[in-house]
């Protein structure tokens, strides 16, 4: 009754707009960040050197091909990754800085380097435009774990019951 009773506050102050009395109601986390997710996991994790912030489409895919063929993204293999911004997105509930959560049981650079022409054309690029205009340059961070898709599943389970849905990159929830 109790729960019903705080739905009902929740829904008839998102009427009026009070944004700041409906984040006070709501119970939980509302930011999910990367480090609490590989910490849930117990991993230790490194970034990939550099970041895509390119202006155009062609120095997207530069950059792109650039980050996932250096030495550590060749060397990292049985990695679950996260793709992340600098400033958090808004989500159904909350906000986070995660784009998009990944595996390979490859390499990062057998994973991603191969589309880097494909993800810096049309509306690809358009997407990865507005997100780097509006929540800044986009980093990758990679942990090696011992099985890929059970550390996946588990980021995504976490993020989805946080946030209510999958980052804006992901498009399959298993």
């Amino acid at each position: 009754m109790e729960n019903q009773l705080q739905m009902l506050k929740l829904w008839e102050l998102s009427r009026s707009g009070d944004q700041a009395r409906i984040t006070q109601l709501r119970p939980g986390r509302r930011q999910l960040t990367p480090d609490q997710l590989f910490l849930r996991e117990e991993l230790h994790h490194e970034f990939l050197d550099g970041v895509l912030d390119a202006t155009t489409s062609d120095s997207f895919a530069q950059q792109f091909k650039a980050l996932f063929s250096q030495k550590k993204a060749r060397d990292a293999s049985g990695v679950v990754y996260i793709w992340t911004t600098v400033r958090p997105i808004p989500r159904l509930s909350g906000r986070s800085p995660i784009l998009y959560i990944g595996k390979t049981n490859t390499s990062l650079f057998r994973r991603h380097a191969q589309y880097a022409n494909k993800e810096a054309t049309n509306s690809n690029w358009h997407r990865y435009e507005h997100i780097i205009r509006e929540y800044g340059p986009i980093t990758v961070l990679y942990s090696q774990c011992s099985n890929p898709a059970a550390c996946e599943r588990s980021f995504l389970n976490e993020y989805f019951s946080v946030h209510l849905e999958l980052p804006p990159l992901n498009s399959v929830y298993r």
